[in-house]
């Protein structure tokens, strides 16, 4: 099962200074893709936003959700609970 409190728990996420409800993995940019971090069975979809200079790609799941900045050297993960997520993903939506 894939959800919030079972992704956190499952890799160290640390806090997003001035982003309530908003982690990011504490090795910073990594190799690893949202399936690898979350399970095979999640649905990733992409987008663009003017507000990122990166492709996006993100998934939902209970409680929650991953958006994950797509740049050359890797993956930028932030893990969000439902708050973070809906607030992130309005503002990145917003400018799209």
């Amino acid at each position: 099962m894939t959800d919030f409190n079972t992704i956190k728990l499952k890799h160290h996420w640390k806090p997003i200074s001035g982003c309530p409800g908003r982690y990011t993995l504490s090795d910073g940019v990594v190799s690893l893709t949202i399936p690898e971090l979350v399970g095979h069975n999640i649905e990733v979809k992409e987008m663009t936003s003017t507000s990122a200079s990166d492709p996006i790609k993100y998934c939902t799941f209970e409680g929650g959700g991953l958006i994950s900045y797509v740049k050359q050297t890797g993956h930028l993960h932030t893990l969000c609970n439902q708050e973070g997520m809906e607030r992130k993903m309005k503002m990145l939506k917003g400018n799209t």
